[in-house]
């Protein structure tokens, strides 16, 4: 940040300190003394080697006399937001985003729709006629439009397990976490950057879904960045609590689905048995599916899954995983 300060008096402006919060900490900006009409800018760093939401301000001016007998203090300006999101690593595009039908839309959210049938929908105004279900809104007394969607364009969900207890406990700062989350918004974005659909999930249940375009991966990213490790017992309320929680909200799964070809990556940690199956449960639902584990003890070359089985990749940190998943994504293109 670079902190500007002008002197619009026609007087000299005495020596003084800019205390300016952030995040949980002050950082202080000394000013010397400023000439009248005079301006002073001084570069300071910001604390953005953590992902997460900072406050910054409203900066404090601090003002002593030459002596230190007497000091005063007045606040001035606003506060502001900065959100610091994940660390994007460059890997491949899932399996089922390279396996995309040749003819198809670039994405199934497409207002205008693809060819198959997907689902029914309330009609909203501005709602093409030509596409609404006479039969079934008669039946049922409201207007229904048929929502399609191209049977060759794959779609791709990210499971992240934010339950602390299934991360390492010695690993300082969450760093584990820290990394899963890294490891999501990675996929993530290959996949949204692509123009395909993706949907992220947690075992809170709720989830964010999005047919790519930029303005898609911000709000992802930033819904990533405030994202907290939580206890079990924080995350699992009426409606989460046992199986579901487990399941870390792949209970519904089928709904990402347009008919293409689609890939389940949960990213977990290692100590996550429940992880692993809700994972070999889910199989049955997409073409693939991959378990990214983090906090393995080293390196682990990415295995290659069994027809009907889920991929599990351990790796111990960030460059071990874009080794682990490129590789596991080369065997699958060439088998």
């Amino acid at each position: 940040m670079t902190v500007t300060v002008r002197n619009a008096s026609r007087w000299p402006c005495p020596a003084f300190t800019i205390l300016l919060p952030v995040g949980e900490s002050t950082v202080a900006v000394p000013m010397a003394a400023l000439r009248p009409a005079a301006a002073r800018r001084v570069p300071r760093p910001l604390p953005t080697g953590r992902r997460g939401v900072l406050r910054i301000g409203p900066p404090t001016v601090w003002r002593r006399d030459p002596l230190g007998l007497v000091r005063r203090s007045w606040a001035v300006g606003a506060s502001a937001t900065l959100l610091v999101r994940p660390r994007v690593h460059p890997v491949a595009a899932p399996t089922a985003v390279r396996a995309r039908h040749v003819e198809g839309s670039e994405s199934s959210g497409d207002p205008t729709g693809g060819v198959a049938f997907h689902s029914l929908r309330e009609y909203v105004p501005g709602d093409d006629l030509r596409q609404v279900h006479w039969r079934s809104s008669a039946r049922l007394g409201t207007l229904l439009v048929v929502r399609r969607v191209d049977p060759g364009d794959p779609g791709t969900v990210v499971a992240l397990d934010t339950r602390r207890g299934v991360y390492r406990p010695g690993a300082p700062g969450d760093e584990d976490f820290e990394v899963a989350v890294d490891v999501a918004a990675s996929v993530l974005m290959t996949v949204v950057g692509a123009g395909f659909t993706a949907e992220l999930r947690t075992p809170s249940r709720r989830s964010r879904a999005t047919q790519g375009g930029r303005d898609a991966a911000v709000a992802m990213l930033d819904t990533l960045t405030m994202l907290t490790p939580r206890d079990t017992a924080e995350t699992a309320d009426a409606e989460t609590a046992g199986p579901a929680v487990a399941d870390l909200g792949l209970t519904d799964l089928v709904s990402v689905r347009g008919g293409g070809p689609a890939t389940l990556v949960v990213v977990t940690g290692v100590a996550s048995g429940a992880a692993l199956s809700a994972a070999a449960r889910a199989v049955s639902r997409f073409d693939t599916v991959i378990v990214v584990a983090v906090g393995a003890e080293r390196d682990a070359r990415a295995p290659v899954a069994a027809r009907g089985a889920p991929a599990l990749l351990a790796v111990p940190d960030a460059p071990a995983f874009v080794r682990a998943w490129n590789s596991h994504i080369r065997v699958s293109v060439g088998r």
